[in-house]
């Protein structure tokens, strides 16, 4: 997958989670844009899927990207309803 491709899903408005699929059968879930990096020269993806979880994904072995079926967007400080 390209570099482009998952910048563009990590940015999207508003954001959808997603979960990576790696060429070794590995999936792995990011459902805030904030947890998923790219290291600067972009050949490896940072996930942290819980506080003490991170993965270290070489962008090279991303095979595919899938949506997250009926799942509803964080809500953020922008998103909440004024009482």
């Amino acid at each position: 997958m390209e570099i482009e491709n998952l910048r563009a899903i990590r940015r999207a408005k508003p954001f959808r989670p997603f979960t990576i699929h790696a060429t070794s059968g590995e999936s792995y879930l990011v459902d805030h844009p904030e947890l998923i990096i790219f290291v600067p020269d972009e050949s490896v993806a940072i996930i942290a899927s819980a506080p003490s979880n991170v993965s270290l994904v070489d962008v090279a072995s991303i095979s595919d990207v899938s949506y997250q079926l009926n799942a509803s967007p964080p809500i953020g400080p922008d998103d909440r309803d004024e009482a």
